[in-house]
């Protein structure tokens, strides 16, 4: 497996901890980050972790991360942005997590969904329709050339590679067709 390089150009906060809202271009060079105490160098480099991999590095519940400003507002939410690569490669990585109306046995519960160049990619779900909380995969990371990340576009609720990761494609054996399929109120 090769090592690849994604460079951060753009940096968009929304609600995310003691950011209101933040735009950050940044350099393709070094960059130093100062201030002093308690004005947010921690939680921004937690931002492009959490970007970059879809995990906090600190928080202990992801309700963490939306700005307690946003907590009063009609639906509270945090939204993360960054711009990478360059030219053709250009992509825009949009992470937003909404804290749901209803919380679980652990209090309340955040709603995460990945979108790529504006279309919704996949929604992490943290816990399955009995309340049980669910894994997520960890990396990020280009996949290899005999890999496969299984993602259902129809079902937000498929236990699929964005909880166990990606699969190598010879462990694929076939196609699964529904023929018959019960909705449910």
């Amino acid at each position: 497996m090769h090592e690849s390089i994604m460079h951060l150009n753009h940096l968009s906060l929304t609600n995310f901890r003691n950011y209101a809202r933040l735009e950050l271009s940044l350099p393709g060079r070094l960059t130093v980050i100062q201030g002093a105490n308690g004005q947010g160098k921690t939680n921004l480099l937690e931002a492009i972790h959490l970007l970059a991999t879809g995990r906090s590095p600190r928080a202990t519940a992801e309700r963490e991360l939306i700005s307690w400003l946003a907590l009063d507002g009609p639906l509270p939410y945090a939204r993360l942005t960054g711009d990478i690569g360059a030219g053709r490669t250009a992509e825009k990585l949009e992470l937003v997590l909404e804290l749901a109306a209803n919380g679980g046995a652990n209090g309340p519960t955040v709603r995460k969904q990945v979108r790529i160049n504006g279309a919704p990619v996949a929604t992490v779900l943290p816990a399955d329709r009995l309340d049980r909380p669910l894994p997520s995969w960890l990396q990020c990371r280009p996949l290899a050339e005999d890999e496969l990340f299984l993602l259902s576009v129809t079902n937000p609720a498929s236990f699929d590679s964005r909880y166990f990761g990606p699969v190598s494609a010879s462990a694929v054996i076939g196609v699964a067709r529904p023929i018959w399929s019960e909705t449910r109120p």
